[in-house]
């Protein structure tokens, strides 16, 4: 996924295996000027009303989950794991039961783990979603080498 236009874009593959690895790679051009949230990948989606999200922010990751329609914060803003301009991130998410791990790494670097939580109660997934929230005119975000395992 390359998108390049204003509003929201996103991947969307069934994916009804609620154990499983899940690596990628995403990028962000600084020509786009936003600042927040940049992008996501939801480590499990069943409906609108039960979700697990990573959210990935100019300036910090998070696990979030919606369970029965209300959004909780389940692994706490890491601010050592930022989203800075014009570079390739590779990230590893790790979902197995209550358990959920996430590795990223600027291209070229070493994994690092950098979110972890044991307390998912969403154990069912439907999709898998890739989603960017860059939003200007001059957007630019990526997705690229998507593989579940």
């Amino acid at each position: 996924l390359h998108k390049t236009t204003s509003g929201a874009g996103s991947i969307v593959h069934p994916q009804t295996v609620s154990d499983m690895t899940v690596s990628f790679s995403y990028y962000y051009s600084s020509m786009s000027g936003n600042t927040g949230v940049l992008g996501s990948a939801y480590a499990r989606y069943q409906s609108n009303n039960d979700a697990v999200v990573c959210y990935f922010s100019d300036n910090s990751m998070q696990i979030d989950q919606r369970l029965n329609g209300v959004w909780t914060t389940i692994a706490p803003k890491n601010y050592s794991a930022p989203t800075l301009p014009d570079r390739w991130y590779d990230v590893v998410i790790h979902s197995e039961g209550s358990n959920i791990q996430v590795w990223r790494a600027e291209r070229g670097s070493p994994m690092e783990m950098v979110l972890i939580t044991t307390s998912c109660q969403v154990l069912n997934s439907a999709y898998l979603r890739l989603a960017s929230f860059v939003d200007a005119p001059a957007s630019d975000f990526r997705f690229d080498d998507v593989c579940v395992d």
